[in-house]
């Protein structure tokens, strides 16, 4: 009786802990379509951020949040223009417009960005210090927000800036470190160095 008590004690003691984010990197081979790379921050809260590449091209930013949607509801949020939002650190918020929608199993709901310029943010999540700051915008305001720690968020992240050859921008930080912009390499090697 007292192990089973002590036990529950335990979880609930994590359960109240602040959430700590795992961030893994995860390549799928397509000799076809390109290589996959997706990079993504989860914790126990049921929130996830997650970076999709194949090129600079095609990159995709996504929010799951812990939300079992219907259609209807989709089709709501989707006519009410949805964005996710990110702020890095305490970097300026940045805005995409995206598209809600359920995960393949139907048991989460998700919002996906796609634009070139979310190199930029994922070259900052590469790089940031303190914490990664998600919300679920709908109709101008967060809805659903969420804080991610940074722990191996830069191992995660800059081995997809890597494997997708994404460029930043010269405006965000880590961009601006490298003396020679020309492949993902050295942003690689420049935020590697920077940790």
């Amino acid at each position: 009786m007292k192990k089973a008590i002590a036990g529950i004690a335990v979880a609930l003691a994590a359960m109240t802990a602040p959430a700590s984010a795992d961030w893994i990197h995860q390549k799928s081979e397509d000799p076809f379509n390109g290589d996959q790379h997706i990079a993504l921050g989860a914790d126990f809260s049921g929130f996830t951020v997650a970076f999709r590449c194949t090129s600079q091209q095609d990159v995709t930013l996504m929010l799951i949040m812990p939300d079992k949607p219907d259609p209807v509801m989709i089709l709501g949020l989707n006519t009410l223009g949805p964005k996710i939002a990110v702020i890095v650190d305490d970097q300026p918020k940045v805005e995409f417009e995206a598209e809600a929608d359920q995960t393949p199993d139907g048991d989460n709901l998700r919002f996906e960005a796609k634009n070139e310029s979310i190199a930029n943010v994922a070259a900052s999540v590469a790089g940031a210090s303190r914490r990664v700051a998600v919300a679920g915008v709908i109709n101008g305001k967060a809805a659903e927000t969420h804080t991610f720690d940074v722990d191996g968020s830069t191992r995660a992240v800059s081995a997809l800036i890597k494997g997708c050859n994404l460029k930043p921008e010269d405006d965000t930080p880590e961009a601006s470190k490298s003396d020679d912009k020309s492949d993902g390499d050295s942003l690689y090697n420049d935020i590697m160095k920077s940790k």
